[in-house]
């Protein structure tokens, strides 16, 4: 509990507890081991006065163990004082003080062990949080069952903080049951519905091939951007479709169907919206028609298709100038023929290869991302147009 005591004798080679020491001075005849020398009255407040430095020691290293929040060294430390502040008690006049003392001491220990339980708490929360985010990303990227992996442990998480917080802080269990709702939810939606699915599908095949329209037709190859945009038509066209399942257009009185697909699930989806002109309650699912997600709405898709059919008519009429799936006309390539530019690219040149890539990736693409897959890289970009949304504003995108 405590360090061996030391015999205050200068030259005494004696230690032990403090009580083997008060005895060894009382029972030693040497003048230096006279109680009077030694400034003490006698045994007993030598024995009081040791305990009680010693109580003070611990009680100080249980303070700085709770500074650094160590809460199991405080509490170790603060019992230990407790247990010398009591022995120093027993040789004290008037014990009432330390009493009330160790009564405070008590009462600081009961405060460190829910200051604790309210810590596990929140590194419980914690733990849930990063398990849903990394679940999110898993369920975004299509990882259904890594993503079960971590919804799980963020529900097991969450169960184990309910529990702790009924009984030292019940005040936070009903925004951890809302946590846990919302948790729940995502584990209902965790498979894409086949109608989420299929516009996925459909939207990665006609954006390929509406690139690959993109390429050929760069190239001069006119015939077979056509086959490309008129395959990207068809899927474009097989998307309209699609969308019939959803809607965008006004909220669902019933907040436990989503507003977008109308599923229904077990728990309200108040913890989802996404804004699209008017606010939408949605599940997991269909946050990915927001603008985070990875899914298009309507107008995009409406949007991307009229610049295919834009395109196929071009090609059709003869009007191979500067095309691409834009909405947006652009100026004509000039009939002349062109030298070799020693001053940089032509801007033409930059906004087709980089259309390519918004298309290819469905977003606009990183500077790692130009690098790789550009001939000209980003710094070029940024020297032309100032920046990678300056540019698709140029070449007609809303970004």
């Amino acid at each position: 509990m405590g360090k061996s005591v030391a015999c205050p004798v200068d030259r005494c080679a004696f230690e032990g507890t403090t009580m083997d020491v008060a005895n060894h001075i009382q029972e030693n005849s040497k003048e230096s081991h006279q109680w009077e020398v030694l400034r003490w009255d006698d045994r007993d407040e030598f024995c009081r006065t040791i305990h009680f430095n010693e109580g003070q020691r611990f009680e100080k290293l249980g303070q700085e163990a709770l500074d650094h929040g160590d809460y199991e060294a405080a509490i170790e430390n603060i019992e230990n004082g407790i247990s010398h502040f009591k022995r120093a008690q027993e040789f004290a006049e008037d014990p009432s003080t330390l009493t009330e003392h160790c009564q405070d001491m008590l009462d600081w220990i009961a405060d460190i062990e829910v200051a604790e339980q309210i810590q596990h708490i929140d590194d419980l929360v914690d733990l849930a949080e990063n398990a849903i985010d990394g679940g999110d990303e898993l369920q975004f990227h299509e990882n259904p069952r890594s993503a079960a992996d971590e919804y799980n442990t963020a529900t097991d998480a969450l169960n184990e903080a309910i529990t702790v917080a009924s009984r030292v802080a019940p005040d936070r269990v009903p925004r951890l049951e809302q946590r846990l709702r919302r948790v729940r939810v995502r584990q209902e939606s965790l498979e894409l519905s086949e109608s989420h699915h299929s516009i996925r599908k459909l939207v990665i095949s006609a954006r390929e091939y509406t690139t690959a329209g993109d390429r050929a037709f760069h190239e001069s190859d006119y015939e077979t951007a056509l086959d490309n945009y008129e395959q990207a038509k068809r899927d474009y066209e097989s998307l309209s479709s699609v969308f019939d399942a959803f809607s965008f257009d006004e909220p669902v009185p019933d907040p436990t169907i989503c507003d977008v697909c109308k599923q229904q699930y077990t728990e309200k989806l108040n913890f989802w919206e996404i804004d699209l002109g008017i606010s939408l309650e949605v599940c997991p699912l269909c946050t990915r028609f927001g603008p985070d997600g990875n899914l298009p709405t309507p107008r995009v898709i409406a949007a991307e298709k009229r610049a295919v059919v834009e395109n196929i008519e071009s090609i059709q009429d003869g009007d191979v100038g500067l095309v691409w799936s834009s909405d947006t006309p652009q100026e004509p390539i000039p009939d002349t023929s062109v030298s070799e530019d020693t001053s940089g690219p032509d801007r033409r040149e930059l906004l087709i290869e980089l259309v390519g890539l918004y298309q290819r990736f469905g977003e606009a693409p990183t500077a790692e991302q130009i690098d790789e897959h550009t001939e000209f890289g980003y710094l070029e970009y940024r020297a032309q147009f100032g920046s990678i949304a300056d540019a698709l504003q140029e070449a007609g995108f809303d970004v």
